[in-house]
C-alpha cells in the first residue's frame, strides 16, 4: 500500500491516509500515532513500519480538490495531476466538469482521466458535490447529510469498495465548511461524521476518510 499526500486549493490542506489492506495479501502496516498540527507550520516526517508489501499489490489512495478557473470545475490541470499520480481510489471534491454533473459527462471524464475500467459515484447536489472514483467495483454508495451545521451544496459521500482480499474498504469523501470563523461548524460536521460511521460501517471492514478539511 502507498500513502499519498497531495494538496487542495489555496484555502485548505488535504490528506489521504491508507489504513489496512486485505488479509489475503499478507501485508502489515504499523500504527500511525495521533498527531495535531498547526496550519502554516511544517509537518514532521511520518514514520511507518511496513512488511510483506509487493510492488504489484500497491493500493494508491488520493483525496483531491484540484479544480481550477473560476467555475470550481475540473479542467486540464486537475486532470493531469490525476494522470500523473495514477491513484486507485480517489475521494474527490467539487466533482463537476464544465459546470456539469450529469452521469454521461462525468463518465466520459473518468474514462479520459483514469480509464474505462474505473467506477465512480457522485452525489446529487447542485453546487460542488463530493464523489468517489475507484479502480475496483463499488458495491454500494450514497450520500450522508452533514448535520444541522452542515452546508447545502454537498454532503458526505460514502462507498463500499470490493478491494482484493476478504474485507471490503469503506471510503468517505468530505468537504467541510470553509472560512476562518466556521471552526465550530467544522467540529459539528466532524462529530456528525463519526456518528454516521459508527452506525453504518461494519467493524470488520476497512475505513478511509479523506477530503478538503478547510482547516485554518
Amino acid at each position: 500500500m502507498e500513502i499519498v499526500r497531495t494538496f487542495s486549493r489555496a484555502w485548505g490542506v488535504l490528506f489521504a491516509f491508507g489504513v489496512g489492506v486485505g488479509a489475503a495479501w499478507g501485508q502489515t502496516i504499523g500504527n500511525i500515532p495521533a498527531q495535531n498540527h498547526t496550519a502554516g507550520q511544517n509537518i514532521p516526517t511520518i514514520h511507518l513500519s511496513l512488511s510483506g508489501f509487493e510492488d504489484s499489490r500497491v493500493l494508491r489512495m488520493m483525496a483531491a480538490n484540484t479544480t481550477s478557473g473560476n467555475a470550481q470545475s475540473y479542467e486540464e490541470p486537475g486532470k493531469r495531476i490525476f494522470q500523473g499520480l495514477k491513484p486507485d481510489i480517489v475521494m474527490i471534491q467539487e466533482f463537476q466538469v464544465a459546470n456539469n454533473t450529469s452521469t454521461s459527462v462525468l463518465r466520459s471524464w473518468v474514462d479520459e482521466t483514469f480509464g474505462a475500467h474505473y467506477n465512480f459515484f457522485c452525489e446529487n447536489y447542485s453546487g460542488i458535490p463530493n464523489g468517489v472514483i475507484s479502480r475496483w467495483p463499488i458495491l454500494q454508495s450514497g450520500s450522508w447529510d452533514d448535520g444541522p451545521d452542515g452546508v447545502g451544496d454537498r454532503g458526505f459521500v460514502w462507498a463500499q469498495i470490493d478491494i482484493p482480499g476478504p474485507r471490503n474498504l469503506w471510503v468517505v469523501s468530505v468537504h467541510f465548511k470553509a472560512d476562518s470563523s466556521s471552526a465550530n461548524r467544522r467540529n459539528s460536521q466532524a462529530q456528525t461524521l463519526v456518528g454516521l460511521i459508527q452506525a453504518n460501517v461494519p467493524a470488520d471492514d476497512y475505513l478511509l476518510v479523506g477530503g478538503d478539511l478547510n482547516t485554518f
